[in-house]
Formats: C-alpha cells, structure tokens, sequence
C-alpha cells in the first residue's frame, strides 16, 4: 500500500490520487487473512498414554481441549524450529516399537509416518521414560530404563528425514555409581541436548557425537522439571528452596525464587514450560474437599516473583513421565474443539 501511495504517477496527478488511496486502503482493510496467518502461540500439554490434548495460552485465557481417534497413546512429542509437531507413540501389541506420527495442522489430524522399533529395552524394566527433542532441525530420540535390580540403559538415536531411518547415536557410560535414572528429563538448548538426573547432569554435542558430564550443584530426589529458554535452562523441584538456573554459555548456576504455593502436602507438579518468551509453571493441587484444582503461575524475573493467572482448565491430570510441554503456533481456525 505504502509503495502505490508513494509512486510518482499517483502523486502527480491530484485527480487520480484521492481515488486510488481510497481503492487502496479500502481493499486492505477488508482483505482476508491467507492460511497460517491466524496463530497463536500454545502450550500443547498432554499425558504419557493418552490421545488426549490441550492447548492453552494463559495470557489470553484460551484454551481448546481435543481428542484424537488417530493418535494411539503418546510416549514423547516435540515442536520444530519450522513449526512441525512430531509425536512418538505406542503401537498395539509390541512393547519395542513406537509410532512416528507428525501434525497436519490444516486437518488437525495425525499423519504417520512410519513405525519404528527404536524403544529403549531392558528386561524386567521398573520404570522407562523417553524424549524426542530437535536440535538445528534434526531429531533425536533419547530412551531411559532401569530394571528391578537397578541396572541402567540409555538409549539414543537419530532421524534422518530424508530416508526416513533411526541412526543409532553414542550413549553416556556410567562409571561405578548410577545415573539415577528413576528421575530425568531430556531438552535441546542451543547446539546440544542435556539429560538431567537425579544424580547427574550430561551434555550431548551432536557435532562429535560425544557426552560429557557437567557439574550438578545438589542432588534431587523428588518429583522435578526444567526447560529451556535462551541460553538458560531452568530447572526445579518440590525439595529446592528456589529454581536453579543453568547458564549454558558461562556454565554457571544461579537462583530464582521458587514458585508460589510450593510445600503444600496437596501440591502436585510442577511442569516449566516457556510461552511468548515468559517462563511458566503449572502446577496440580488435590485436596478431599475442592478435589483437584490446575494453576498456571507466570515468572516476572524483574520483580523475581510468580504471578498467578486466572486460565480455566479442564479437571484433568496433564502429568507424565516426559515432563517437558513443548509449544507451537497453533492455527485457530483448524483447530477444532470437542
């Protein structure tokens, strides 16, 4: 619009000018808007076995809650640098296999794209978790297990988009004591992944295919969750005083204050995840009489306080092994409801 107002032909000539302005701009201020244009950015929170989701964006109080009859129980999902949401799930009748599944966000639909037997395997397994994180446009797979006897697996694999195949990928090697694996979250963050356990804290650098250990201030031994935003990585739990903070250039910790209502015996969580640049926390409380009630707290890091904020959301429990919530932009149009 600006260009044809400034040309000289429009600006010469008085007579033509005011009727094409008025052509102009009245042709912008009804054109509609093209496919993709009408995103907004959500938290897409769903639980470990389930072909449930929600999507929610607290700042503007919205949220939409689907059920996918295509989507089988979801083991790990992540969001792309290009706004592609991948997913790996459960394939009926195999305990090795998972399904790859990537989101049609004009159908809201699931779209497979193959099956794969990549899953972490031990025998007689206590408990697994897995993660699929991207790092510059690749993904990853990274599988944990640890049997009854407290023997320890890791499992770690690459996607080649192009021939559709899982690469096997080099793994972190324990050296006398455990990982502590009962208890880990995997994230991407800038060039490298970074695995944090009870015990310790691993570094995966794509370019070389080679982990390091880093060092891990305190030991954790409750419920935790950390996500990355920037260059830092915030990580928590119900036992910390505050949240550390991970710088990953200076590789330095620091503190943030901890969350608000933390320490009641009815506090269920919590789960980081980061929207619009802002670090958000939600939380499950339960009690026998108000039943269960979810908060979604937002971190003014200037004022280092937590801001509670007023978003309704379903009666649910969003809490898995993979406590990593990822966000995307979701098109709100396509983006039906039940």
């Amino acid at each position: 619009m600006a260009a044809i107002l400034q040309h000289p032909l429009v600006r010469e000539d008085p007579g033509s000018s005011e009727i094409i302005r008025n052509v102009v701009q009245r042709g912008g201020s009804n054109s509609n808007l093209r496919i993709g244009m009408d995103t907004l950015e959500m938290a897409l929170f769903f639980k470990e076995g389930s072909s449930e989701m929600l999507y929610t964006n607290p700042s503007s109080g919205r949220y939409r809650f689907c059920r996918y009859e295509n989507l089988p129980p979801i083991v790990a999902m992540t969001v792309t640098g290009d706004n592609n949401i991948y997913v790996l799930a459960e394939v009926a009748g195999t305990e090795d296999w998972l399904s790859f599944l990537v989101y049609n966000h004009l159908g809201n639909t699931w779209e497979q794209r193959s099956s794969v037997q990549i899953r972490v395997h031990i025998e007689d397994c206590d408990c697994r978790s897995e993660h699929l994180v991207e790092v510059f446009g690749h993904l990853y797979y990274l599988g944990c297990a640890v049997s009854g006897t407290d023997e320890e697996v890791v499992v770690m694999k690459r996607y080649n988009q192009y021939t559709d195949q899982w690469h096997i990928c080099s793994t972190p090697c324990a050296h006398g004591e455990p990982f502590g694996l009962s208890s880990n979250v995997a994230l991407s963050c800038g060039p490298h992944i970074y695995l944090f356990t009870r015990a310790e804290m691993l570094r995966y650098d794509p370019s070389d295919d080679q982990w390091c250990r880093l060092t891990l201030p305190i030991a954790i031994h409750e419920f935790w969750t950390a996500v990355a935003m920037g260059t830092e990585i915030f990580y928590t739990s119900l036992d910390l005083p505050d949240m550390l903070v991970y710088d990953t250039q200076s590789e330095s910790w620091s503190e943030l204050p901890r969350w608000a209502n933390t320490g009641q015996p009815d506090c269920v969580g919590p789960c980081l995840f980061v929207l619009q640049n802002q670090l958000h926390v939600l939380t499950c409380f339960r009690s026998l009489d108000s039943g269960r009630h979810m908060q979604i707290s937002v971190c003014d890091r200037s004022a280092r306080v937590w801001r509670d904020l007023d978003v309704p959301l379903p009666e649910e429990d969003w809490f898995g092994d993979d406590l990593v919530f990822p966000v995307a932009r979701m098109y709100q149009p396509c983006l039906n409801t039940s």
